[in-house]
C-alpha cells in the first residue's frame, strides 16, 4: 500500500536551496509528459534547462548549449546514480535534485520514469537502483555535490530503492549514491555503441572472465576519482539522516534504506 507522509519542512541546517513549493511541484511531472525536446508549452523549466526525452524509460534534463549527454561522458566517463523509492521519486526530483542542480549548474542529468522501473528495475537487475543519474558536478566539486544530496534526500525521509545499485560502487557512508564508468577510452575491452559499456555488456564480460567482478563499476580501471570520498562520519550527513528518521517514525514509516522497490 502506497505510503502517505506530510509535507516536510525544509530545515535551516539544510544545504538544499529554499524553492517555493508551486515553482517544482510538477517539474517531475510535466518532464514525464515530454515527448521530445524543448519545453513543456506553458511551463518552463528551471532558466537555462531544457528538457530531452530520448524514449518512454528515460527523462533528461540538460543546460542550454549542451546537446549531447555522451560528450561528458567521453571526457572521463564518470557519473553517479541516486536509488530512490518509486513512490518517492517525484518528491527527490522537484524537492532535492533539481534545486541544487540549478544552484551548481550542473550540465546534465536524468530520471528513469516509472516504465523503466516496471521493466527492468527489479531488485537484483542489472538496472536495480538506477533511478536518478548525474553526469556532472558543474561548479562545485563531487564530494561537495553529493554530500548535500545526501543531506536533503535524507532529511526529507526519501526512501531508497535498493540497498546496493547494480554494478555500481556505493560512495562510503552514502546511502542514496553510487558511481560507475562507462568508458572504454583505449582499452582493448569491449564497449556497446561509441566507446559505452553497458551494464549488460560489463555483466558478460565478467561471466566471460575478461575483467574483475570487483571491476565492474571502473572496467577499464581508470584512476578512482570518487574512492577517497567517506561520508560515514560527517556530522552534517549523520544529523540530516537522523532528522530523517525521526520524521518517517513519526508518520509511522521505516527507517531510511529498509525498503525495496
Amino acid at each position: 500500500m502506497q505510503e502517505t507522509l506530510l509535507p516536510h519542512p525544509i530545515t535551516s541546517s539544510s544545504a538544499v536551496p529554499v524553492v517555493q513549493a508551486d515553482a517544482v511541484a510538477s517539474v517531475y511531472e510535466r518532464m514525464c509528459q515530454i515527448n521530445g525536446y524543448g519545453t513543456v508549452s506553458g511551463f518552463p523549466l528551471p532558466d537555462g534547462y531544457y528538457a530531452a526525452a530520448p524514449n518512454q524509460f528515460f527523462k533528461a534534463i540538460a543546460r542550454e548549449g549542451f546537446d549531447d549527454e555522451r560528450s561528458i561522458k567521453k571526457q572521463n566517463g564518470w557519473k553517479i546514480h541516486l536509488t530512490i523509492h518509486r513512490e518517492d521519486i517525484q518528491k527527490a526530483w522537484d524537492e532535492v535534485v533539481i534545486p541544487l542542480v540549478v544552484k551548481h549548474k550542473v550540465e546534465c542529468l536524468k530520471f528513469s520514469t516509472k516504465a523503466f522501473q516496471a521493466a527492468f528495475g527489479e531488485t537484483g537487475g542489472l538496472q536495480a537502483g538506477k533511478v536518478i543519474t548525474i553526469y556532472d558536478a558543474g561548479t562545485t566539486t563531487w564530494a561537495q555535490l553529493i554530500k548535500e544530496l545526501e543531506i536533503g534526500l535524507a532529511e526529507r525521509g526519501i526512501r531508497t530503492s535498493a540497498r546496493q545499485i547494480t554494478g555500481d560502487r556505493m560512495i562510503e557512508g552514502c546511502l542514496y549514491t553510487g558511481y560507475r564508468n562507462d568508458r572504454s577510452f583505449d582499452s582493448l575491452i569491449p564497449s556497446d555503441v561509441d566507446g559505452y559499456i553497458s551494464a549488460e555488456m560489463v555483466a558478460l564480460l565478467i561471466n566471460d572472465g575478461v575483467i574483475e567482478p570487483n571491476w565492474a563499476h571502473n572496467p577499464t580501471q581508470q584512476h578512482d576519482i570518487f574512492r577517497d570520498i567517506d561520508l560515514s562520519r560527517d556530522q552534517d550527513v549523520l544529523a540530516a539522516r537522523a532528522r530523517g528518521h525521526a520524521y518517517r517514525q513519526n508518520r509511522g514509516g521505516a527507517n531510511l534504506g529498509q525498503e525495496s522497490l
